[in-house]
């Protein structure tokens, strides 16, 4: 799509090139370049069955585009209903701080208004899947009671979905991806999956006071 000049179709995916990324952490530069890769580490593997997945790699980093900052600076500044880069004002080098701190919560939300953009109509279950994976992709627990955690906060996707994201984001020889494999492999996921939520007692017609 880019190379044919179509990618303004993708609602803020097609702003990613602008947006660059910590050399330190993402050597390729833009978000847009990291973001192929990772579709590409995707399709590479035998993972690639589920669409809402697929969509969750090519929408996990859009909440870049407003938590990206060069040296204290928003890159991305808001005049009225338009954006434009200070990237035609100042080339960052490698010794800039940039850093897009909360990308992930602010990104789970963009996905909400990116179907609302390109297809109103498309089920809403779907929609809070992909932005569960978003919301969580940063988050890979390095112990029993971290990974016990996160998966007490899942609503719509399991911890498998969630590995495949991040072994697309990282790489699979990620160290700790690799240190969450080894728990995984101490004690099987489903120990970390609580019987009763707070969310299963609230449908039930439980309140606080109860």
């Amino acid at each position: 799509l880019y190379e044919c000049k179509h990618l303004h179709i993708l609602p803020f995916v097609n702003e990613l090139c602008e947006i660059p990324q910590n050399p330190k952490w993402h050597p390729e530069n833009s978000v847009l370049i990291h973001t192929y890769q990772v579709l590409k580490r995707l399709s590479n593997s035998k993972d690639t069955g589920n669409p809402l997945i697929v969509l969750g790699c090519l929408l996990h980093d859009i909440g870049k585009l407003r938590t990206t900052v060069l040296n204290d600076v928003p890159f991305l500044l808001k005049e009225g209903k338009c954006f434009y880069s200070i990237w035609t004002i100042y080339k960052p080098t490698p010794t800039d701080k940039i850093t897009s701190y909360s990308h992930d919560s602010v990104g789970a939300k963009m996905v909400f208004d990116f179907f609302e953009k390109i297809n109103p109509k498309y089920e809403k279950s779907k929609v809070k899947f992909i932005s569960e994976l978003v919301r969580y992709h940063m988050q890979i627990p390095q112990t029993h009671k971290a990974l016990r955690k996160l998966c007490a906060k899942f609503e719509h996707i399991t911890l498998e979905d969630l590995i495949i994201v991040q072994k697309a984001d990282c790489g699979e020889r990620n160290e700790e991806l690799l240190i969450l494999e080894q728990l995984l492999k101490e004690k099987p996921v489903e120990k970390f999956v609580p019987l009763v939520t707070g969310k299963y007692l609230i449908e039930q017609g439980f309140t606080h006071s109860d």
